[in-house]
């Protein structure tokens, strides 16, 4: 399988210079809050990549929407943290859906400029992805990706 490598690493490598923009002048609290996430995200990543890559199933396009999904599923913990100074679910913010609202609000572009084509499935990954019950409407690419994401940030 050939996944879309450029498209991917582009958006990882935009990620990491996301997560390192948060650090800059933070002190060491939060500069620590901020390293645990993008160190986590990397993780969930490799995590979406093996199961990508062992998989006979998943098609280079779904593939490519995966790990772009994976690599921005926690984008809104970085907001989160400066709202909250908290990681928790509980804490008063939902991450997924200030992700999916930063995504929705132009930063995807930030993260992937060439293509529009995975917008919808990669925002609403985000959107979704710690939900205990997906929405019974997904498709079933759709239901995949949001899947793999969810499976591999647990």
């Amino acid at each position: 399988m050939t996944l879309d490598q450029s498209l991917i690493q582009k958006a990882l490598e935009r990620f990491i210079k996301f997560a390192e923009s948060y650090m800059k002048g933070a002190n060491s609290e939060n500069r620590e809050a901020y390293r645990l996430k993008k160190d986590h995200t990397v993780r969930v990543f490799e995590a979406a990549k093996t199961i990508v890559e062992q998989s006979k199933n998943i098609d280079i396009e779904t593939g490519t929407i995966i790990l772009l999904a994976a690599i921005l599923h926690d984008v809104g913990r970085f907001e989160q943290w400066k709202l909250t100074k908290s990681y928790r679910d509980t804490a008063g913010s939902n991450h997924p859906e200030i992700g999916a609202r930063m995504l929705e609000n132009g930063g995807i572009e930030h993260f992937i400029p060439k293509t529009r084509k995975y917008d919808k499935i990669i925002i609403m990954t985000v959107r979704w992805h710690g939900a205990l019950n997906l929405p019974e409407n997904l498709n079933e690419r759709e239901l995949l990706v949001c899947q793999i994401v969810r499976d591999s940030d647990r």
